[in-house]
């Protein structure tokens, strides 16, 4: 004889199965309307999200105005760096990082850490680092989507899971990274990009202050024309990040405004 328990779990489990093989065990053409139906919604799941990526992603115009501006900064930087009065990457609080003395021409690493005091605020970056060819920035939410490359010269916009090598000097020691797909990844991206531009817009207000209006123009001078002729530097460069980073903002999801 059995029970009403084992009745019930009988009963369970045929309806588990049947949830499960529903479309295949309705006789036709029910069971077909409903797998077909299943299909297009899956499909159109599908497409909804890439067409949302497609609005979150960064149009070429904007990649090639962060190249130039990526690139204007890295040679203040540059130049920053070798200042009469001393190092001032160093003055601002950036950590410097040596590669190994092997032979190889490698690029200094400067980081900002985020260590809870201020000044500098990194506005939601748990890191930035600084190099001749380049960026990383590792945004404190974004663990599992990974830190934000710029690579200087490139339009491509990487993102990366995998650790950044603690004496990283060439492009070459750069992690492997990712062209953003999803819109989570290019979400990601925007929202790491708009902390960048204010990381730049506070240390260009502290360089102003510091460093006086004449370093910035001198600095520009020093460039060869060449390359002032390939990137055309914007009028004012801190404006020129805000205006940069206002688009971000705007362009994408209402909570990093």
């Amino acid at each position: 004889m059995i029970s009403g328990s084992h009745h019930h779990f009988v009963l369970l489990t045929l309806l588990r199965v049947f949830a499960v093989l529903a479309p295949a065990a309705l006789p036709w053409p029910i069971g077909d309307t409903l797998g077909k139906r299943s299909t297009m919604a899956e499909s159109a799941l599908k497409a909804s999200a890439a067409e949302h990526a497609r609005d979150l992603s960064i149009p070429l115009a904007s990649r090639r105005a962060l190249v130039a501006l990526l690139d204007w900064q890295l040679w203040y930087w540059g130049q920053d760096i070798q200042h009469a009065q001393g190092n001032a990457l160093l003055a601002y609080g950036f950590d410097r990082v040596r590669g190994p003395q092997d032979g190889t021409q490698r690029s200094t690493a400067y980081t900002l850490q985020s260590t809870g005091n201020v000044p500098p605020a990194l506005h939601d970056l748990s890191s930035l680092t600084v190099w001749g060819f380049g960026i990383c920035a590792t945004h404190a939410g974004h663990g599992s989507d990974g830190s934000l490359i710029l690579v200087r010269h490139e339009s491509s916009l990487g993102l990366s899971t995998c650790p950044l090598h603690a004496k990283a000097g060439t492009r070459n020691d750069l992690p492997a990274r990712v062209f953003p797909q999803t819109s989570q990844q290019w979400r990601a991206v925007r929202q790491s990009l708009v902390s960048v531009a204010r990381c730049v817009i506070d240390y260009e207000t502290w360089a102003k202050h510091t460093l006086g209006a004449a370093h910035r123009a001198n600095a520009q001078a020093r460039r060869p024309r060449a390359v002032r002729r390939r990137h055309s530097q914007p009028p004012f460069l801190a404006k020129a990040w805000r205006e940069f980073a206002d688009d971000q903002a705007r362009d994408a999801m209402p909570e990093i405004r």
